[in-house]
């Protein structure tokens, strides 16, 4: 037999109640792509000799219900725009450097293993565009049949692998 190993443990359940996205993601994730308040619950275990072996074992499941916030770096009623302005051969303006698509509701839980989440139910609703998405690779945007309620303006459109790599992005 083989003694057992003496590992650190991650284990943890919580939820945490009117958060403020923003600055959790930007201390603990060193990531600044989302804002908005409400809800995150997370129930994970995880064991690993390094951080990157706990990272790589990262078990259980997590839920987020967010309000009146904003996905950063890409304005997807702008691009929406910008391709209607491409297909009809009119010019458009600049895009923005802080672009954002602005949400009046955003859910999702994930289930997460050898430290990959994993979406089923991911749910975005803004006044102009309703996002819907699971797993890696499905995602899909839906807009008003009249796209002159869209703001003008140019779109880089791009797409992140699970590993949060972005693609080459194209001007729409």
């Amino acid at each position: 037999r083989r003694p057992l190993a003496r590992s650190p443990w991650v284990l943890g359940g919580v939820a945490l109640a009117l958060l403020n996205i923003g600055p959790l993601l930007r201390d603990f994730a060193q990531q600044d792509r989302l804002e908005g308040r409400g809800n995150l619950s997370l129930d994970v275990a995880a064991a690993g000799p390094t951080v990157e072996a706990i990272k790589k074992a990262l078990a259980g499941s997590a839920r987020i219900d967010l309000k009146d916030g904003a996905i950063k770096g890409i304005n997807i009623a702008q691009v929406l725009r910008k391709a209607k302005s491409r297909l009809s051969g009119e010019q458009s303006e600049a895009a923005s450097q802080t672009e954002k698509t602005d949400f009046s509701e955003f859910s999702a839980s994930f289930a997460i293993k050898n430290g990959v989440a994993h979406n089923e139910d991911l749910e975005v609703k803004s006044p102009l565009v309703r996002i819907t998405g699971r797993g890696a690779r499905t995602l899909e945007v839906r807009a008003p049949k009249n796209a002159d309620i869209a703001l003008p303006g140019y779109y880089m459109l791009f797409a992140l692998d699970r590993a949060g790599t972005p693609s080459v992005a194209k001007w729409v």
